[in-house]
């Protein structure tokens, strides 16, 4: 082995080596930044996931699924499955009325997200209850401190 060479490995070894500590206390600085103190997390827990309830709106009336559903927050989805545009609506509970923001064209859809607590509400296709279902609301339903995947 020549000197150049010898000069040449040992200039790799070198850039290697440092290499690896530049590598290793970036990891070490980036492992601090997720670290949370007990005392400034939350102790509350999260409120229970949002679940969806579908209202189709027929000629016959409206009809929801599910029709029975604990606390907590929903979205609830309007279908208009008839030939005239309807305003969709949720009366009822501690809530004031809610309502699509536009009349629902046939065959679209619209969408009402709210929290609702215990009681009874009117699932309500246009101006009055001559089109609407009843969706019974119980007690709130649990955490969803230990679901994956949520916002």
């Amino acid at each position: 082995m020549t000197g150049g060479e010898v000069f040449e490995a040992m200039y790799a070894l070198r850039r290697t080596i440092g290499l690896l500590i530049t590598g290793t206390a970036a990891a070490g600085a980036l492992s601090a930044c997720g670290a949370v103190d007990a005392s400034e997390k939350p102790t509350d827990p999260r409120p229970p996931a949002e679940i969806t309830v579908r209202a189709a709106i027929t000629d016959d009336g409206v009809h929801i699924s599910p029709t029975r559903i604990g606390g907590g927050p929903i979205r609830l989805i309007f279908s208009n499955q008839t030939t005239r545009a309807v305003r969709g609506s949720l009366a009822g509970g501690d809530a004031d009325r809610r309502r699509t923001r536009q009349p629902i064209v046939p065959g679209s859809t619209a969408t009402i997200t709210t929290i609702v607590s215990k009681g009874s509400y009117r699932v309500i296709a246009g101006k009055g209850n001559e089109r609407s279902a009843t969706l019974t609301v119980g007690a709130e339903r649990e955490s969803s401190d230990g679901d994956l995947f949520l916002p």
